[in-house]
């Protein structure tokens, strides 16, 4: 193996192995800058049906209407799981933060004397 293919392959596992460490969330996400965001999406609106009758365009529009509706929703919802994952893993992060300052703390109480005054 020549060695482009060599640091290729040691960064493609690097990369794996830093999410798995790190617990990276990859994926969309649906943050935006001043509050979470509802789903946008346009409900696709029924044609007019004359006498219970639509025509065979009217209602393959409508059925792939529907469905791309339906995919976008996944979507959002998807991102929406991949949010609340980054938002847990801050929040575990900043607990074993807390902690680590909190057995520093501890630690360095145990090893000093304080002068009285």
């Amino acid at each position: 193996m020549d060695l482009k293919r060599k640091l290729f392959v040691l960064s493609i596992v690097f990369l794996c192995v830093t999410g798995i460490i790190f617990g990276a969330v990859f994926g969309g996400s649906n943050f935006s800058f001043s509050q979470y965001p509802s789903f946008s999406g346009f409900k696709p609106s029924a044609p007019f049906a004359y006498k219970n009758t639509i025509s065979r365009w009217e209602y393959d529009s409508y059925k792939s209407d529907v469905e791309m509706y339906i995919q976008k929703v996944e979507q959002y919802i998807e991102n929406a799981d991949n949010d609340i994952d980054r938002i847990i893993q801050a929040q575990e992060e900043a607990i074993r933060t807390a902690n680590m300052v909190v057995q520093e703390y501890n630690q360095f109480v145990k090893t000093i004397k304080v002068e009285s005054r």
